[in-house]
């Protein structure tokens, strides 16, 4: 994924000009990313605060005009050198004309798929 390769142009390319974007980092602080500039500031702040910020993507569903992913994400802070490893994780995608137009990041699976309406997979779903 582009943030775990910190590829600000692959970003761009996916990426609304007007974006809303609504990273971990960002959801965990209430704070929210808009537009190009906004995702650029995400990215310097990604690199000044991580030393490694990596997302996996285990399953992905196209539900039209948005696209939800499960997996989870492992990160070192900077600073602090605290890790975190296969941290769950949902992002939401809106996408409208091609390009994300919002993109919001939950680390509560159920809260995540609600968000997207989707069920949560029960303990018998055969699902990868």
């Amino acid at each position: 994924m582009a943030t775990s390769r910190r590829d600000v142009d692959a970003m761009m390319a996916l990426m609304r000009e007007d974006a809303e974007f609504v990273p971990i980092t960002a959801a965990m602080e209430g704070v929210e990313y808009c537009g190009h500039e906004g995702i650029r500031q995400f990215m310097k702040d990604l690199e000044e605060h991580w030393e490694f910020f990596e997302t996996v993507q285990e399953e992905w569903r196209d539900l039209g005009d948005r696209v939800v992913a499960t997996g989870y994400w492992h990160a070192r802070g900077r600073a602090s050198g605290v890790e975190m490893d296969r941290q769950p994780a949902v992002w939401l995608a809106y996408v409208r004309d091609g390009k994300i137009a919002r993109w919001r990041t939950y680390t509560n699976v159920g809260e995540g798929l609600a968000a997207a309406g989707v069920d949560p997979p029960t303990p018998d779903d055969k699902r990868p």
